[in-house]
């Protein structure tokens, strides 16, 4: 039986909690008939399990009614198979015991995980949510017929529909082993006073020597006596008026004077030029003496 919500055999507890119209009215709406695969939208109906090796395998052991909160047997004879379909997109098998059922291809995803969901038309829908931590909680919602709404076509989605009851899917095929427990020591153990932490000495990196300045370069000589040279309408009133690197002295664009050669001693100062003031200069000249 595909889809079943609760089987026949655990009806009699709900019997006790709703009157036979309340009952009757569940059992048609949780329990589809046999060959309900075949009219299912959403899906198709195979035999087998699936060829690929499943993601996950889940069971659901009873579910929870939404409106008083009460549990029911769940469809326990289904087991369910996240794994590759025909097509090689992402399923859902829901297999009975025989290896007979469903394969839901109806597929979405968004934040809440992967969405499966089929439904008959005029009947109850199905929706299963298996979020991406495949260890979290997945979830089929059942919505009663009349209730939800759909998009068209062969792959529909839950447009919109409040669940009458939510089922919890548990993993089958892992097993989580349980947290080992507390051992309490008979005698209690005195907690050792913290040692004390060591401080290392601060270490100071040298502080550098402070590096000269590089001398500025001598600024060029404006010389009166510099032979002129024409610039632009022969007059200047500033160095922008002049071309080639000239200078305005005096109104007119004229080559800046070469600055004297610094030295330090005359042997560094070319021709008679000697060395006066770190800098080489012309020599002054000597007053002739006069014959006797």
């Amino acid at each position: 039986m595909i889809h079943q919500f609760g089987r026949l055999g655990g009806a009699t507890g709900l019997s006790e909690r709703r009157d036979g119209m309340r009952l009757g009215a569940l059992l048609a709406l949780l329990a589809p008939s046999a060959c309900v695969s075949w009219f299912m939208v959403g899906s198709e109906p195979v035999s087998g399990p699936p060829r690929m090796r499943p993601e996950a395998t889940y069971r659901i052991p009873d579910c929870k009614l939404v409106d008083d909160g009460s549990t029911i047997n769940g469809p326990t004879d289904q087991t369910y198979y996240l794994a590759s379909g025909s097509r090689g997109d992402l399923a859902l098998y829901e297999l009975n015991a025989m290896g007979k059922g469903a394969m839901i291809t109806s597929h979405w995803g968004d934040a809440k995980g992967d969405h499966f969901f089929n439904y008959v038309r005029g009947k109850p829908a199905w929706e299963f949510i298996i979020p991406q931590d495949r260890m979290a909680q997945a979830v089929r919602l059942v919505y009663q017929a009349g209730e939800y709404s759909v998009t068209p076509g062969a792959d529909p989605r839950l447009i919109s529909g409040n669940p009458v009851a939510t089922c919890a899917m548990i993993r089958t095929d892992v097993i989580v082993p349980p947290a080992p427990a507390p051992v309490a020591s008979a005698v209690p153990q005195p907690v050792p006073a913290p040692a004390p932490l060591a401080v290392p000495a601060p270490v100071f990196a040298p502080v550098p020597a402070p590096v000269p300045a590089p001398a500025p370069a001598p600024a060029p000589v404006r010389s009166a006596s510099a032979a002129p040279t024409t610039g632009v309408g022969g007059l200047c009133d500033r160095d922008s008026d002049c071309k080639g690197q000239r200078i305005c002295v005096d109104h007119r664009c004229t080559w800046a004077a070469p600055a004297p050669p610094r030295c330090s001693k005359d042997t560094e100062c070319p021709g008679d030029a000697i060395c006066v003031n770190l800098q080489c200069q012309a020599p002054a000249k000597q007053p002739k003496k006069k014959a006797p």
